[in-house]
């Protein structure tokens, strides 16, 4: 690892590709270029806008600079919309205006050259895109609002010196954006224009502006910094490495990840020592699936890995000592945490809402309880709390995709990760009957049917809520059900078995009142 300036560190996020444009020559031996993007002529007849994918499948752009004899001079508003399988643009010098909404949701493009043409980018241009780093050339004068707000993987942003104004939430939730360079001609910075840019700690502001730290002011532009520098000749504290992490050297903090894996283990060191993990670091990353944390990191900050939801397994090292308030809370998917054996401190509700988390390996001296009030709630779903990681996963999943735990006394259907959306429950859990865990289907928008076997005795609660277009229930056998308010409510209240032979009531008893009570079948 060694240190980096901002060039070099843009040279690193940004890769390559291209599309060809197909050439022939009319008779009159003009050069006549096609293109299989779609394209439409501007009122007055004199260039064309691209408008559309037209034909083309390619996942590098390259946009023509003439088209039937004529300049592209605007990318139209809307354009790319939604092409997620765009990996990177290539915008010709003949391009003056790029619309709203050309490139919104383009979730897998991560490079975009803005030429020195362009004066316009208009609202939400490239929101919601996986873009690494973005150079305004000094040309462009107006960045509309949005217009880069949500590019979770945005580390570097460069606004040349043409912008005056940086409109209302143009890179606001760029939660993976650490460094920004202001204008020298800026004069305002709208509203929420960097709203929760949690790891925004490098600013070289080149403007008149008076941009100070620890202030919401100026789009809160300065909330989270740690160094303001009014120079470019300042030496950058942002320490990279080639797959992707990105530190602040001068605080040995690990701020953000911008690779393409979706199982990492972080770095051994920051310049050859120990470092913390920042606080928001991951925060909102629906791209990880495992984190290994090794020994060199000493502290979890706050909400470092808050709302991660395709988060499934953690593994946290010996020299990790604290983990921040809700450092892990709401990893829905989280089902399996190893904590290392120096941690003596779990924050408030570090692990709330990870109600997949059955399983805990608890190598530290900290005594785990179900109850939610203790160390972060780490323990509050664990049907399995392990002492050594001799002990072996009960965890399973079947090849169409239900996930169990299966102990020598329990057998749960903790979860679903099938693809299909009317399903059968399996008819066992290695051969014996078994119970749908809490929370097990929540929020599983796509279910629209399912159908509970006899071998199912049990129903948590919440295990079927936010299931919002569930409209058909099957119980194989709608006899002896009863709903209890908890564990101590031993006799419970029946349910009509014709309630449950009626499918959309069924459905609705496990929508609604699962959402209070957990079901039993005696």
């Amino acid at each position: 690892m060694k240190k980096i300036i901002i060039a070099v560190l843009i040279a690193l996020i940004i890769g390559t590709g291209a599309v060809f444009a197909i050439i022939y020559f009319t008779d009159e031996e003009e050069e006549v270029i096609e293109s299989p993007l779609a394209f439409k002529l501007s009122e007055d007849s004199s260039y064309y806008i691209v408008c559309g994918m037209g034909s083309c499948t390619d996942t590098d752009i390259v946009i023509p600079d003439t088209y039937r004899g004529k300049p592209v001079k605007e990318i139209g508003d809307g354009a790319f919309s939604r092409c997620t399988s765009i990996k990177s643009v290539e915008i010709p010098d003949s391009v003056t205006v790029i619309g709203s909404d050309a490139f919104v949701e383009c979730t897998s493009l991560a490079k975009v050259t803005i030429p020195s043409s362009v004066t316009v980018i208009e609202n939400s241009a490239f929101r919601n895109t996986s873009i690494r780093s973005i150079e305004i050339p000094d040309s462009v004068t107006v960045i509309g609002d949005y217009a880069f707000e949500g590019c979770d993987f945005l580390a570097i942003a460069v606004i040349g010196n043409g912008v005056t104004t940086i409109s209302d939430s143009a890179f606001s939730d760029c939660g993976a954006l650490v460094c920004v360079t202001i204008g020298k001609n800026v004069t305002n910075i709208e509203d929420h224009a960097f709203e929760n840019c949690y790891n925004l700690v490098e600013i070289y502001n080149l403007s008149p502006l008076n941009i100070v730290r620890d202030t919401s002011d100026y789009g809160c532009l300065g909330y989270y910094a740690y160094d303001v520098y009014t120079s470019l000749d300042e030496k950058s504290n942002l320490l990279a490495t080639e797959d992707g992490f990105i530190f602040h050297a001068k605080y040995g903090v690990l701020l953000t990840y911008i690779g393409e894996k979706t199982s990492i283990t972080l770095p051994d060191s920051c310049d050859g020592n120990d470092y913390k993990i920042r606080k928001y670091a991951f925060y909102d990353r629906d791209d990880l699936v495992s984190v290994v944390i090794p020994d060199s990191v000493t502290e979890i900050g706050a909400y470092a890995f808050n709302y991660c939801f395709r988060l499934e397994r953690v593994e946290i090292g010996d020299g990790v000592s604290a983990v921040g308030d809700f450092a892990f809370s709401n990893c829905l998917s989280l089902r399996s945490v190893i904590l290392g054996k120096s941690i003596i401190h779990i924050g408030r509700e570090a692990f709330k809402g990870c109600y997949k988390l059955v399983e805990v390996y608890n190598l530290s001296k900290l005594l785990i309880t179900p109850d939610p009030e203790d160390d972060g709630g780490v323990g509050t779903y664990a049907l399995g709390v392990y002492e050594s990681l001799d002990e072996e996963s009960k965890q399973f999943i079947t090849d169409d995709g239900f996930m169990f735990f299966a102990d020598e006394e329990n057998r749960y259907l903790i979860g679903y990760v099938g693809k299909e959306t009317s399903i059968a429950l399996p008819q066992s859990c290695k051969g014996r009957d078994y119970q749908i865990y809490a929370y097990a289907f929540y929020s599983c928008t796509s279910l629209t049917s399912v159908e509970i076997p006899g071998s199912v005795t049990g129903i948590g609660a919440y295990a079927f809520y936010g299931c919002e277009f569930l409209k058909k229930v099957v119980f194989k056998n709608p006899n002896g059900w009863r709903y209890h308010s908890s564990f101590t409510d031993i006799v419970g209240t029946a349910i009509s078995s014709s309630d449950l032979s009626n499918t959309s009531k069924a459905a609705n008893y496990l929508i609604s009142i699962c959402k209070s009570y957990y079901l039993s079948c005696n």
